[in-house]
């Protein structure tokens, strides 16, 4: 049986309804004795919550451009990066270009390094051996010689011209750029100008011949 007023639905023996205090109308519950069963409403029914709208969906077409955009902005970075690369390369490679043809037009200057020879002679008795020395320039001369021979192993050494040469084979004093007087071990070291030098040793003993060696150095 149900509320006429409220449809709710009642005891058989009710008399009024317990929802909303109406009487029973029993002549309605009689007629819809067989009609149909009205479920109360529920929570959600009463209340009736609207369904979420449904999340709208990104527009296609608008994603692809911006992705074809995207892609456009990423590959132009890359090529300005390479382009700038590219250009620091070859101005460093020019740079070391440009060094080594300054290198190449202005070498370093390397002084000359000094000439050095060593000689071995032998001088007879009462006689006189020579170096000659030819200079192109002027030119420092040093040398260290060392006689052997004889009671006291000495030697008398001159630095002349041919000039002197032939005064010293004639038995004359020379003139010379050096005269060492007679020594055991001696050393000279003259700047020469340009010409025709001669190292003499002059060995003035009667009886025995000399052997002398000679370190020249030509500066």
């Amino acid at each position: 049986m149900y509320c006429s007023k409220c449809a709710a639905q009642l005891q058989d023996d009710a008399n009024f309804c317990y929802k909303c205090a109406s009487p029973v109308n029993v002549s309605f519950n009689s007629q819809n004795a067989h009609a149909r069963r009205v479920e109360p409403l529920s929570y959600e029914e009463k209340i009736r919550i609207p369904p979420k709208a449904p999340a709208r969906k990104t527009n296609d077409a608008s994603s692809s451009f911006l992705r074809f955009v995207w892609v456009v902005i990423v590959v132009l970075c890359v090529v300005v990066g390479l382009n700038i690369f590219l250009e620091q390369q070859a101005s460093q490679e020019k740079n070391r270009t440009n060094s080594n043809s300054r290198n190449d037009s202005f070498p370093s200057y390397n002084p000359p390094q000094p000439k050095v020879t060593k000689h071995a002679l032998a001088i007879n008795a009462a006689s006189s051996a020579y170096l000659t020395v030819n200079l192109q320039e002027t030119k420092r001369i040093a040398g260290k010689f060392e006689a052997r021979g004889g009671g006291r192993n000495d030697i008398d050494c001159y630095i002349t011209d041919r000039d002197g040469v032939v005064n010293l084979q004639n038995g004359n004093a020379p003139d010379s750029y050096f005269h060492s007087g007679m020594k055991t071990v001696g050393e000279f070291d003259k700047n020469l100008s340009a010409g025709t030098y001669y190292i003499v040793f002059n060995n003035p003993a009667l009886f025995y011949n000399k052997a002398v060696t000679l370190t020249l150095t030509e500066y």
